[in-house]
């Protein structure tokens, strides 16, 4: 019998008992964190070393956001370590850290079919989605909601099992010893993590987890040399910063390896574009040129640098049809006709509905143009293919779905792919896409040698997805004069004429389909997420 996620989602909305069958299975992942020489490993979270650095595994994308120290500084507080011995690595692609949060506020988006089952179910869902798809997206403000929890509770577990080895060697309870600023102590007695570390991964964690009772804080100091006085000091400086502060921090497009060649892509004016004609003999005096690779919608050129790279394009001056024209009149005209008639979907409604909205007292239209993000490092990503193997150094916000993209466009299985997590710099959402991990890995395959791709800031711009433009007609009911709150909003109603958005992009990131058959497949659909934010805050009758 083949059980399938759509017949245990039926089954679970007729009785329940397959849902909760499936939500037991059995589910184990391999410990992703790797010890190398004197490190101990105590969970996916921590490891802990003999010179007592205690390294902490981020599963978010830091792209300037702060990430890879607010994690850190949550298991450095319930942990009891000194902020001066954490070290932060990037997390590898496992279920041991779903994004459970995120994968339940987009579940309309990779499973719409049983979206809104219950709260219950969509939970369950969620998380089986999350974990067996490996789903560690950074988006949407998740992080704490995703993390805080498991990352207190490693914390907290490898905090007793200190503890425990600490209590062990001076025949005291484990309960009795206190960990802070690095250091285990009871009594005259103290032993730093390093000098336990090794012992202390075998022991057993107590269960539940001992989660310190006072959840963790910010805290703020003033320093007494250096600055002034009064000069209010950060307890948790930012790990980054002073390698960012000096370059020395490691980007995408800082990957060196053997060599080596870089590459520059051509992308069509649109969306669809494909790549009618171009001249390769226009090329041949460029210095360094190593080889011209063509993909139906894009032209890429690798050199030993990547100038050399960019005039051999110019050069080859590549032509594209196009199979549509954007027009930004015919959209406006469009969104128009939609916002004064035609059909239309409940989003959402408090109190009376749309039954609360008798007249209309005043009317407001608004029109958001598209929203261009112009992160400052354009799309860029290093790889090496070799027996049937790709290596892939890419800035991600969904690293599983970017590696499952580049596996399919080369037809690897994923896990042939290993992708290696790198900052970016700057994303607005961009790096949830993946267009550039397929393009590099055919490139990398067609050179048969590492290859460095970076998109020109014309190819960012154009290959971006603007937030959509949206067309607003809010109509409002104010109160009665009698009412003694004249002026109070009664009812409020607003019609939005808008893109399906969010759909559109769960059909790329999730069923890796280009951005005009996501607009196929999801036109004249219902799009809530779209439309989020548009429901006021404001407590109003209806």
């Amino acid at each position: 019998m083949q059980v399938t996620r759509r017949g245990l989602a039926a089954g679970a909305a007729i009785g329940g008992g397959l849902l909760v069958a499936w939500f037991l299975l059995p589910r184990s992942f391999p410990n992703p964190m790797v010890a190398t020489k004197g490190e101990h490993v105590f969970d996916a979270w921590i490891k802990i070393g003999e010179d007592s650095v205690v390294t902490v595994a981020v599963p978010q994308l830091e792209m300037g956001q702060g990430i890879t120290t607010l994690l850190p500084q949550i298991i450095a507080q319930e942990l009891g370590a000194d902020w001066r011995q954490i070290a932060v690595a990037p997390a590898a692609i496992s279920g041991a850290y779903p994004n459970i949060a995120l994968a339940e506020r987009w579940s309309a988006l990779w499973d719409p079919l049983t979206d809104g089952l219950s709260d219950t179910t969509d939970a369950i869902l969620a998380k089986q989605f999350a974990q067996m798809q490996r789903f560690t997206a950074t988006a949407d403000g998740t992080a704490l909601a995703a993390y805080e929890e498991p990352a207190r509770l490693a914390a907290a577990s490898a905090r007793a099992m200190l503890a425990k080895e600490a209590g062990a060697r001076w025949g005291v309870t484990w309960e009795a010893c206190e960990v802070t600023q690095g250091l285990v102590r009871h009594g005259d007695k103290q032993a730093t993590f390093g000098e336990l570390a090794s012992a202390a991964a075998d022991q057993s964690p107590p269960y539940p987890a001992p989660i310190r009772p006072k959840p963790p804080a910010e805290e703020v100091f003033s320093s007494s040399s250096g600055a002034q006085a009064d000069q209010p000091q950060l307890a948790f400086p930012r790990i980054d910063l002073p390698a960012k502060v000096d370059g020395s921090v490691q980007f995408a497009g800082d990957v060196r390896l053997p060599g080596m060649v870089f590459a520059s892509i051509r992308h069509g004016p649109s969306d669809g574009a494909e790549l009618a004609a171009f001249d390769p003999d226009a090329a041949a005096d460029i210095s360094g040129l190593v080889g011209v690779v063509r993909g139906k919608r894009w032209l890429a050129a690798a050199a030993k640098t990547w100038w050399s790279a960019e005039q051999a394009l110019s050069a080859m001056a590549p032509k594209f049809s196009v199979s549509y024209p954007v027009d930004s009149d015919a959209i406006n005209a469009r969104l128009d006709t939609l916002l004064e008639g035609g059909d239309s979907f409940p989003i959402a409604e408090t109190g009376f509905g749309a039954q609360g909205l008798s007249r209309v007292d005043f009317a407001r239209r608004y029109e958001v143009e598209p929203h261009q993000a112009a992160p400052l490092e354009t799309a860029s990503a290093s790889a090496r293919y070799s027996a049937g193997r790709l290596e892939l150094w890419i800035a991600s916000q969904a690293p599983e779905q970017a590696r499952r993209a580049a596996a399919k466009a080369i037809g690897l299985r994923t896990e042939d792919v290993v992708l290696y997590p790198m900052p970016a710099g700057g994303s607005f959402d961009a790096r949830l896409e993946h267009d550039h991990a397929i393009e590099i890995a055919l490139i990398a395959r067609e050179l048969e040698r590492p290859v460095q791709l970076t998109w020109p800031r014309r190819d960012e711009i154009i290959g971006a997805r603007p937030r959509p433009s949206a067309h607003i007609l809010i109509g409002a009911q104010l109160a009665q004069p009698q009412s003694g709150s004249a002026g109070n909003i009664d009812a409020l109603r607003v019609r939005i004429a808008c893109a399906p958005a969010a759909l559109e992009f769960g059909q790329r990131l999730f069923a890796n389909r280009t951005s005009w058959a996501a607009i196929r497949e999801t036109s004249g659909r219902k799009d809530p997420i779209a439309c989020e934010g548009a429901v006021p805050p404001y407590r109003l009758p209806s």
